[in-house]
């Protein structure tokens, strides 16, 4: 009890809790605001009720069907059938559901998607408009229909083998390969181990129709199947509803029993290598496999309270393994811990290190040996108390936004409720149960379970790495020693060093509030000019009820950097936010945080510079206060630099070899002009890095607060924020300066450049970057213009290349319509492809570019984006991010993205983007950068 209360005394937000036992048996209530049952058929349903945002729903239908219920003629069929879902159902024929969502302003991909993974495939519909009854009753015959009345068109079929044979040779890089090696490793030859969602190419290649609709009438039946409907409506008439629609699919008649499968144990140590080509330095990973909890058990408060001490253990290994990362010198680029649920109701902690070259047996020892520290001594109560702060300042938090939750936070829960009978209570009950336990969870028991983390058997570890580098591979025997050393040798304690400072000893001597302005209507935003020229825009909303959003800009950037300094530039607010702030170096500056959210966060970008952070209401001195040290009190520690620089070189080195980074690198390169600052980075560069300069540019372009213009949006009101801005703002620096940036000439070429290279790869594809430019007016109306054309030439590529073709898994269509340093716009598509297609897909590119232009949109495309727009639009003006970016958009660019832009959606037509595709698509101006395979390749650098 004597540590139960200095506990309390340390941490001021637990006084007044409590301390409750719990009842271990006792079984966790459902939350009262969900509608939870199951239909007659066995179809389990979650309704609730949840007004952010307004008139806006969620709906879900989880399958209990994921790879891992595959048979081997089905390889990848799970994933395969997933996509059929969107190719035609009894109600929905062909592309009705994408076509029916599209004109309701539901986006495919964006509100209108699926995934699979090994134990589930999920179906989403996502901010469905609730005005009209009709949109939502066909929202749910959609559903119906994803339940289990598919039509497994033939000629659909066909296509879409493209597609997912396209989706493999996007994903189907080094990562994958390395994982498909150690997977009979890591799950011991199980079920697990045979399964990876995507497949066996041949398989998907080859596979019947009776083997996919094996498949799917096995697995796709209601008793497996979950309803969740979350939304602003009335639960019960959507519960009667879901009864009376659901309620007729017919139940199963002999259900075939789901498979549990199993992850064996292993008593000697498991070790596994992969090797490949395009694999970068050596990456090594720990697990030890433990039991988990079963379904059975884990709506009980047992497990509740388990979980809420694993979330303990993690929150101190993870700081333990920070400080261990800012460490001088360190022989890894990085290192990691945890422990979480996995599958088969197991659970895992993983343990991963990243190996500097010719420093393997180093960096795995050092993890290692941080592992046996925690097994031999446990954690310090200084640590605990932290731990606890934090966790508990989370569910604060939580709570504190209970009434503000989008809909899309229900969906994890309620699955895991389904799959894995989790609980679900409400955050009331949890946030009550998470304050009542935390001061009688003691330092005894957390050790207790951390120690239990580490045992002798059911230890794994696998490697990676490049072909070049596989002599850096620990062999079986050095790995096992490395454990009996580690084991044997004389470990210290962790020691645990807490500074007792404040953030700020001295505070700042005020400035004043010299000028008010109130902003047109309807920001309904104050704008105070302070004493020392800064000015201040603050906009107190009601949308979240503790969360407090920053940011700040001046003109400038590393555009009045020398050619000399840029490359210091751009490490300046890296080195300092590494370094610390103030009195505090990274480490004890997290420690002094603990139990706090509060933010700042320093940048530097082309033209501007500035700081973005955030708050909860109780915080929001601590943010100004990092906000004013960030100015004044930056750090740039010698050590921190150094390993920074290390680190930077090895990253590049552990990215050296894969195909997808070259053709990033070079792709950029080209379309910028090949311009020397946007070169992509070499090794050499890290040595002409200097910490001397980091220092100047950063307190340059930080010396004059009263260039600045910093914006607060969030809950809180002018009077609690005003005694803030002139402690903290305007007691800055102010210098006068009045900074413009400055044009570097960095501009998209114009005329036409075609560069076509060669580069090894394992898994041929072809990479293709075509990059369409010139100028525009950059007013709200023509930007909308040129998004429609984006949208337009986004759904023509998904219907011709996608879908038709089915020789890609999607083309990026991207869009940015820029006013610094010159109004412009560029243009980009890009996709990967079969090689012996690319050429016919690159010219279909060009001929609907060219379609558009002769032709013009179809109507139906550009009202869909209309659609999707507006109700966008209304979406978000519940989100403070939202008015953070219209306000500093108007301050920055001019534009009013709230009082006019409704005006201007509802003024964009069919003719407009044919007009706008017209002017902007025919200056001539196009690149076109394509990478295919080849043995031998020359670079685009």
């Amino acid at each position: 009890m004597k540590k139960i209360l200095c506990f309390l005394l340390g941490v001021p937000f637990f006084v007044g809790v409590v301390a409750q036992s719990y009842d271990p048996k006792a079984v966790v209530p459902i939350d009262p605001d969900v509608k939870y049952g199951k239909l007659e058929n066995g179809m389990t349903y979650y309704i609730r009720k949840n007004g952010k945002p307004a008139n806006r729903a969620n709906m879900y239908i989880v399958q209990r069907a994921g790879a891992v219920l595959e048979e081997d003629r089905q390889n990848g069929l799970a994933h395969f059938t997933e996509h059929m879902a969107f190719k035609g159902t009894t109600n929905f024929p062909g592309d009705a559901i994408t076509k029916y969502c599209e004109k309701n302003g539901i986006k495919f991909g964006a509100n209108l998607n699926a995934y699979t993974s090994i134990d589930r495939t999920c179906y989403m519909l996502s901010a469905i408009p609730l005005e009209r009854e009709q949109v939502v009753d066909s929202m749910l015959l959609i559903l119906h229909d994803w339940s289990g009345s598919f039509l497994f068109d033939p000629e659909a079929l066909e296509k879409e083998r493209g597609v997912i044979r396209e989706e493999w040779r996007t994903y189907g890089g080094y990562q994958f390969r390395i994982s498909e090696q150690l997977r009979p490793v890591m799950y011991g030859n199980s079920q697990y181990a045979k399964r990876n969602v995507i497949g066996d190419i041949d398989v998907l290649n080859t596979f019947k129709m009776t083997d996919i609709l094996d498949f799917y009438r096995k697995w796709y039946r209601p008793d497996l199947q979950a309803l969740i409907i979350v939304g602003d409506f009335d639960p019960d008439k959507m519960e009667a509803k879901v009864k009376a629609l659901f309620g007729k699919i017919p139940k199963p008649q002999t259900p075939i029993t789901v498979p549990e499968y199993e992850i064996p144990d292993n008593t000697a140590l498991m070790t596994g290598s992969a090797v490949d080509p395009e694999a970068g330095n050596l990456n090594i990973r720990l697990l030890y496999k433990h039991e988990g909890v079963k379904p059975a058990d884990r709506d009980k408060e047992k497990y509740m309270y388990g979980n809420r001490v694993d979330r303990l253990i993690n929150t101190m290994l993870s700081a333990r393994i920070t400080e261990l990362y800012m460490n001088k010198d360190q022989p890894f680029t990085g290192i990691s811990g945890y422990y979480s649920p996995w599958m088969a109701d197991r659970n895992v902690f993983w343990g991963s290190v990243a190996a500097k070259k010719d420093q393997a047996p180093q960096a795995f020892k050092i993890l290692l040996t941080e592992l046996e520290r925690v097994k031999r001594y446990g954690f310090t109560a200084p640590e605990l108390e932290r731990a606890k702060a934090n966790v508990l300042n989370a569910e604060e938090r939580s709570y504190n936004e209970r009434n503000n939750r989008d809909n899309n936070v229900f969906l994890s829960p309620y699955m895991s409720h389904f799959l894995g009978n989790n609980s679900i209570p409400s955050i009331e009950y949890t946030y009550n149960f998470t304050r009542s336990v935390l001061p009688v969870i003691t330092l005894e028991e957390v050790n207790a379970k951390a120690q239990s983390l580490f045992p002798d058997n059911n230890i794994v570890v696998t490697q990676s790495v490049s072909d070049n580098d596989k002599n850096q591979l620990l062999a079986d025997n050095q790995i096992k020693k490395m454990f009996a050393d580690v084991r044997s040798e004389n470990i210290a304690a962790y020691a645990d060093k807490v500074s007792g400072k404040k953030l700020i000893d001295n505070l700042p001597a005020n400035g004043t509030i010299v000028k008010t302005k109130q902003l047109k209507k309807p920001f309904e935003a104050v704008e105070w000019t302070l004493s020392n020229g800064a000015k201040v825009i603050v906009y107190p909303t009601k949308h979240k009820d503790d969360q407090i959003l920053m940011s700040a800009f001046s003109w400038g950037g590393s555009s009045l950097v020398s050619d000399r300094d840029f490359l210091s530039c751009r490490y300046a607010t890296s080195i300092a936010m590494m370094s610390g702030i103030g009195d505090f170096n990274y480490t004890d500056l997290d420690k002094v945080l603990a139990g706090k959210t509060a933010s700042a966060y320093p940048y530097i970008s082309e033209i501007f510079e500035g700081v973005n952070g955030s708050s909860s209401r109780k915080d929001m001195e601590t943010m100004f206060q990092l906000l004013y040290l960030r100015f004044t009190r930056p750090r740039f520690d010698p050590e921190i630099f150094t390993t920074t620089m290390q680190r930077g070189k090895e990253a590049l080195r552990q990215k050296a070899n894969d195909p997808a980074n070259h053709f990033s690198d070079s792709a950029s390169w080209v379309t910028i002009g090949r311009h020397p600052r946007r070169k992509p980075a070499n090794e050499s560069d890290f040595d002409k890095v200097d910490l001397t300069s980091i220092q100047k540019i950063y307190k340059e372009r930080f010396a004059d607060a009263g260039d600045f213009v910093f914006f607060f949006v969030g809950s809180f009101t002018e009077d609690e924020i005003k005694p803030m801005v002139e402690k903290y703002i305007a007691s800055l620096p102010g210098l006068n300066s009045k900074e413009k940036w400055k044009d570097l000439g960095i501009k998209v070429p114009k005329g036409k450049t075609d560069v076509d290279f060669d580069y090894p790869m394992l898994t041929p594809k072809t990479s293709a970057r075509i990059r369409y430019s010139g100028s525009t007016k950059f007013d709200l109306v023509d930007i909308m213009n040129m998004m429609g054309i984006r949208e337009v030439l986004n759904k023509r590529y998904l219907e011709t290349i996608r879908k038709e073709q089915g020789a890609t898994y999607g083309v990026g269509v991207g869009m940015g319509v820029y006013r610094e340093p010159n109004r412009n716009y560029t243009l980009d598509m890009s996709f990967n492809t079969d090689p012996k297609l690319a050429d016919q897909m690159i010219r279909i590119i060009y001929d609907e570019i060219d379609k558009l232009v002769k032709n013009g949109p179809e109507a139906e495309d550009v009202e869909n984006a209309k659609k999707y727009w507006l109700k966008t639009f209304k979406d978000n003006q519940k989100e403070n991010q939202w008015y953070m970016y219209i306000l500093s958009e108007y301050y920055r660019e001019g534009i009013d993205r709230y009082t006019d832009y409704e005006k201007a959606v509802n003024g964009i037509t069919p003719e407009s983007v044919h007009k706008a595709a017209k002017k902007a698509l025919t200056q001539g101006n196009v690149i076109q950068v394509v990478m295919r395979p080849e043995e031998k390749a020359e670079s685009a650098k």
